[in-house]
């Protein structure tokens, strides 16, 4: 048994009436033991999301993600094979207890994984400013670390990124943030301002947002494993292994 699954059985971050975002359950995770993190803020739920305008291209147009798995329809921020059998999609928040911890499990778990298996991350900030659907702000900032992570991608430095920011617990974050974070794992500068600056960054984060409700998030972390969302993280590991048990009894071409 993989050490890293029993994470997975109450890494949940949930936000209450599709609103807010509650604190993660205590778990030990080995990596954060020395840390000194400022605790995750508690929130209360308000009200329902809709749907947000904001894709920048029709619905219509834009395949959704489907039984197949993850349609690749940016340029995204893949761990493993990209013609692996077992697509894992997680939607998450960087200000996201729940999400934090299971950045953690899954960098763990997919460090001792074949060529079978791969994992997409997406953006879903609990924020107003980038994602209108939540009926108020949850975390203030988690819009520019996603942004952050969009010119990551880009920049081609999307994990350095994605591991310094999770490696610490945020109340807010700016801009400037950002950049020295970006910096710090080897982005240029100028070239980092710019893409934060520009219209096209943002319209891929909103794709990312309008993606999340297509498959109905209701919880950061969300899995989706070969185009079923998980409801609970704790499903994970059983859920890769019905794959896995799948492709082993199909018969082979």
């Amino acid at each position: 048994m993989n050490s890293h699954l029993n994470i997975f059985t109450n890494s949940s971050c949930r936000f209450l009436a599709f609103a807010a975002c509650a604190s993660l359950a205590s778990v030990a995770v080995p990596v954060f033991a020395q840390a000194k993190e400022r605790p995750v803020q508690k929130t209360q739920a308000t009200a329902p999301l809709a749907p947000p305008a904001v894709a920048s291209k029709p619905a219509a147009q834009a395949p959704a993600v489907g039984p197949a798995g993850a349609e690749q329809k940016y340029k995204t921020n893949l761990k493993g094979p990209a013609g692996a059998p077992i697509r894992v999609v997680e939607f998450a928040d960087f200000m996201c207890g729940g999400c934090q911890q299971a950045s953690v499990a899954l960098r763990g778990y997919f460090a001792q994984q074949g060529d079978d298996i791969n994992l997409t991350f997406k953006n879903f900030p609990l924020e107003q400013t980038c994602n209108p659907g939540v009926s108020r702000t949850v975390h203030t900032g988690s819009c520019e670390l996603a942004l952050g992570a969009i010119c990551a991608s880009d920049l081609g430095m999307f994990w350095a990124y994605h591991d310094r920011i999770f490696s610490r617990s945020w109340e807010q974050a700016s801009r400037q943030d950002v950049i020295d974070n970006g910096v710090a794992v080897g982005m240029n500068k100028a070239k980092l301002e710019a893409c934060l600056a520009s219209p096209e960054a943002k319209s891929k984060l909103a794709l990312q947002v309008k993606e999340g409700f297509e498959v109905n998030v209701q919880v950061t972390p969300t899995l989706v494993v070969n185009g079923r969302k998980l409801s609970a993280t704790s499903q994970f590991a059983s859920a890769v292994e019905e794959e896995r048990k799948k492709l082993a009894a199909t018969p082979a071409k």
